[in-house]
Formats: C-alpha cells, structure tokens, sequence
C-alpha cells in the first residue's frame, strides 16, 4: 500500500510535513522533509500491514486512516 500527498507551503517560516497511515493501533509516517512554495509529492510504502507484519487484508485496507500531519 503506498500513501501519497501531493503539498506545498504557502507562508513564510519552515514547516515540515509527512504522510500518515494508522492500522490498528500502530501509526507510521513518511520522512518530513521541509516543504517549499512549490508543490511536492510526500509518499510511503507498506508492503506488509504494520500492525500485524503480515499481508494486507482487504478488511485492513478498508480500515486505514490516512492523511498528512505537520511534524514542525
């Protein structure tokens, strides 16, 4: 599974930003490069469900949370 956000800043001073995925109880994020005034595309891929370290399911698929989050 590959979460993806496609983000840009629009004020001054620096913010950083990643890409969220929540199954279960477990939380990952994507590294959080400092954003620029252009917009950049933020990504992370799953091959394995991370909170159970197995195969995605198609009812873990369906019960994912995802979305960015402003890490600073």
């Amino acid at each position: 599974m590959t979460t993806r956000g496609f983000c840009e800043k629009s004020d001054a001073g620096t913010r950083l930003m990643a890409m969220q995925l929540r199954s279960g109880g477990t939380t990952v994020q994507s590294p959080a490069p400092a954003l620029g005034t252009n917009f950049q595309w933020l990504w992370r891929t799953d091959m394995v469900d991370p909170a159970t370290g197995g195969a995605w399911s198609a009812a873990a698929v369906n019960n994912v949370n995802i979305g960015p989050i402003i890490t600073g």
